[in-house]
């Protein structure tokens, strides 16, 4: 029997099987010879002959905990790595569950047998039971506490069922009694990942690569620490040592193609995904990539492709779906982009981009009530999201509904008090609303707390104070505030100079007009008004000039032509005068005050027949105006006039 022993652990199989027989056939109830026997059948992967030497064994011992133990890790492996459609072909549904009762015999016969525990563990983890893992890994170290495996199991299952916390303490209690024991370092370096702490992962990772630098997934974890702290150079490199291990890895190949990516070498990373696709053919993340390369370099049609391929392979994959999408958006195929985004959330209802995209494209279609129903279905599975009830305001802006978008909104605030872009919002809604008090209230909250971010909200706040000739001054304030933190922003400029100029605050009004052409020198209006405040002063000549510059950038610009006809008038130079009037009249022909005007100017200056032809015009096109009888009389006198 010793021979047997020796030769199976040197892995000389036959020579042990010789010898198992020999002793039995010497001793036909010699348990340990039968139990070794069904050991090496085990090893050898005859299943149905290593169970009938388990069960020989404990025909003749009901109480062999070793064989109780075999026979339990025998039908735990017997579904190890099957498919369910392998499981159920073989029959082979209750193995686990025979397993279970096999290692709860062994604990019973044998209270203080770790192991069992520990593959009850194993088992319940891959059922997915992760309290009950949780439970045996616990009877095992509850056994021996300096067992570095059995915190690592402990930990992992604590993991999977995202508790993370707890599954980094047992993880750290792992490393602590054995350090050069890997996996629980890999595993922490993988944590960290997940927990964005991309140095202390790099720490874990590095002293697991030391402890086994032959396995591909600890260079792989390693490659992402560094890609976070966008070091894509050393990622690179340690993607390429996972691949030089282990070749066929897809996850690599596209890992390694998106960090070339980061660095602009478009063709390094479709090189990568292109070899994970040759590597294995129905892997979907690797058409994903493929589609995204090609989407970034607007190669739309070879995008679609990959996309609808990854969708081929992986019928449920949402990102492929909302990726389609995407680019059918892009190519304003919205019909076809709505029904991929309502396909990726038939997959994933609870993301948010999906149900916002379609959203927000239902919103830029105008189809403003299928928008709400989306957003409507995003806030039940997220009711506090501050995103999706602000689009929802929007929409309800869009649509008029005042009272509804204003719900929404003040609900964000209540779960949200410090997003600033809802007050911000909800006071435009108030003041298109005309709601003016609550709108400068909420406009004050936001600019409190962050003017830098929101300067508008001063412009917004000065148009509310220039509805009321009593608060101009306020105007003022806010429209002051707004251009200091906008300095360069025309339009405020120009307000602020037009607020000056309706307080007769004509210095302040023309420093303003001047900042305004001196940021846009074509500025029309900014000149025009120039020249209507020097007009205001009595700066002839600046007036004139301002004028004459708003109808070089603007020929029939009829304010300014009318004020050059008015300053002519006043100076006396009558033939000028008349030939801006002139202009006036060919842009407006039917307007019946420039009509009188010139009419009156001809007067003045003794051209009666001139102006009898206006005032008749004027009579043509307004007979019934309330100056008729006037204009009537007028051309009677003139023709008196003329005859004598």
């Amino acid at each position: 029997m010793r021979s047997a022993l020796n030769y199976e652990k040197q892995n000389m199989l036959e020579e042990a099987l010789r010898d198992c027989r020999e002793v039995i056939k010497i001793h036909p109830d010699y348990t340990e010879a039968h139990n070794l026997l069904g050991k090496i059948y085990e090893r050898q992967g005859k299943v149905e002959y290593a169970l009938s030497k388990f069960n020989q064994v404990l025909k003749l011992n009901p109480d062999n905990f070793d064989a109780h133990f075999s026979l339990g890790i025998l039908y735990k492996n017997r579904i190890k790595n099957k498919t369910m459609s392998e499981i159920i072909a073989n029959s082979l549904e209750n193995s686990y569950d025979n397993a279970i009762e096999e290692f709860k015999t062994v604990v019973l016969i044998k209270p203080d047998f770790e192991q069992a525990y520990i593959e009850m563990g194993h088992i319940y983890v891959e059922r997915n039971d992760f309290s009950e893992a949780i439970r045996q890994y616990k009877a095992a170290i509850k056994i021996n506490s300096e067992n570095a495996e059995s915190h690592n199991f402990l930990a992992k299952a604590y993991e999977r069922d995202e508790r993370i916390e707890e599954a980094t303490v047992e993880y750290k209690k792992s490393v602590k009694l054995d350090n050069n024991y890997s996996e629980p370092h890999y595993n922490l370096g993988v944590i960290y990942n997940e927990k964005l702490k991309p140095r202390d992962a790099m720490s874990e990772l590095k002293e697991a690569i030391r402890i086994n630098p032959t396995d591909f997934r600890f260079y792989y974890q390693l490659a992402l620490s560094y890609e976070k702290i966008e070091s894509f150079d050393e990622a690179i490199k340690y993607f390429k040592q996972a691949l030089k291990i282990n070749p066929h890895d897809t996850v690599s190949h596209v890992d390694l193609g998106f960090a070339y990516d980061n660095i602009g070498r478009a063709d390094k990373a479709r090189i990568e995904f292109k070899e994970a696709i040759r590597t294995n053919r129905n892997n979907s993340y690797a058409h994903l990539a493929l589609g995204i390369s090609y989407e970034k370099e607007n190669s739309l049609e070879e995008a679609m492709y990959e996309y609808k391929e990854a969708i081929r392979l992986s019928p449920d994959y949402a990102r492929a779906y909302y990726n389609l999408a995407n680019v059918y958006e892009n190519k304003e195929m919205f019909e076809q982009a709505i029904e991929e985004y309502k396909k990726a959330i038939v997959v994933d209802p609870d993301d948010e981009y999906f149900h916002n995209n379609l959203a927000m494209l239902y919103y830029k279609t105008d189809n403003l009530d299928e928008a709400v129903v989306y957003f409507k279905g995003f806030i039940k599975h997220h009711p506090n999201n501050k995103y999706a009830t602000r689009y929802l305001g929007f929409i309800y802006e869009k649509q008029k509904k005042f009272a509804e978008a204003i719900k929404e909104l003040e609900e964000t605030i209540v779960h949200y008090p410090e997003y600033y872009d809802a007050y911000y919002n909800l006071a435009i809604i108030y003041k298109q609303n005309g709601e003016n008090e609550k709108a400068i209230e909420s406009f004050k909250i936001v600019l409190e707390s962050c003017p830098d971010d929101y300067p508008d909200a001063y412009y917004h706040i000065s148009e509310i104070y220039n509805k009321n000739e009593d608060d101009s001054d306020k105007a003022i304030d806010a429209l002051s505030e707004y251009v200091a933190y906008t300095p360069g922003d025309i339009d405020g400029h120009y307000e602020l100079a037009t607020t000056y100029i309706n307080q007769k605050k004509y210095e302040e009004a023309i420093t303003e007009l001047n900042k305004v052409i001196k940021l846009d020198p074509e500025y029309t209006e900014g000149h025009y008004n120039l020249g209507f405040v020097y007009s205001m002063q009595g700066k002839t000549e600046e007036t004139i000039s301002k004028y004459n510059d708003t109808l070089r950038l603007s020929p029939e610009h009829i304010y300014a032509i009318l004020g050059l006809g008015n300053l002519y008038y006043g100076l006396g130079r009558f033939d000028e005068a008349i030939e801006e009037y002139k202009k006036a009249i060919k842009l407006k022909p039917d307007d019946v005050n420039l009509l009188r005007t010139l009419g009156y100017v001809y007067q003045q200056m003794g051209k009666f027949k001139d102006a009898i032809v206006l005032y008749k015009t004027y009579m043509s096109i307004s007979p019934n105006n309330f100056e008729s009888e006037e204009i009537l009389e007028l051309i009677d006198s003139l023709r008196t006039k003329i005859a004598i």
